[in-house]
């Protein structure tokens, strides 16, 4: 009754519940009075007590509109960090799936992203909301012969984050061949 009242979560949304083990992100597909049916993305369903849901974790990701992807690279201690985090921002950009582009059909539901009763800015009001989506490298650790960097990308299709990362990370690596940006082992 709780949840038909709070409404964390509904039919066919996005969703992650619990800390430890988390079920990963999978998408609601039946709400009941002592549980509810989620489908992972390979496929397993999963029942959860409400009561979890309730009193847990619950990451929704369809009401939030969009989620961070993070991923690590190591590279040369010598590297120009400034060209690699032009790499970043250009292979980001081509991708109509990572933000702060949009393809067509997500360009009406933008303003959308940032509704939220705290947030009292619209992106078409001000511009810096929109570049708070861009693309980010960050420098996390230095060691002898390496240097870790820390690559956020953000996306609205949180079920298709895997793919939408691993496409990102062979065309980075395919410009980091080109312009002769060395990867370090991790």
């Amino acid at each position: 009754m709780l949840i038909s009242i709070t409404k964390p979560i509904e039919l066919e949304d996005w969703v992650e519940v619990g800390s430890t083990p988390s079920t990963g992100i999978c998408r609601v597909k039946d709400i009941r009075l002592m549980s509810t049916e989620l489908r992972e993305n390979r496929g397993r369903i999963a029942i959860i007590p409400n009561s979890q849901i309730i009193n847990g974790k619950v990451i929704n990701y369809t009401k939030s509109g969009f989620t961070a992807l993070e991923k690590s690279i190591w590279v040369g201690p010598m590297t120009d960090l400034s060209v690699v985090r032009r790499i970043v921002l250009e292979e980001a950009d081509k991708d109509p799936c990572i933000l702060p582009v949009v393809s067509d059909c997500d360009g009406p539901h933008l303003p959308t992203l940032f509704e939220h009763t705290l947030l009292t800015v619209r992106p078409e009001e001000e511009p810096e909301v929109l570049a708070s989506l861009n693309p980010i490298v960050n420098v996390v650790d230095i060691q002898g012969s390496r240097v870790k960097l820390q690559i956020k990308v953000w996306v609205r299709d949180a079920q298709r984050s895997e793919e939408i990362m691993s496409r990102l990370l062979q065309s980075l690596k395919a410009r980091f061949e080109t312009e002769g940006i060395e990867l370090r082992d991790p």
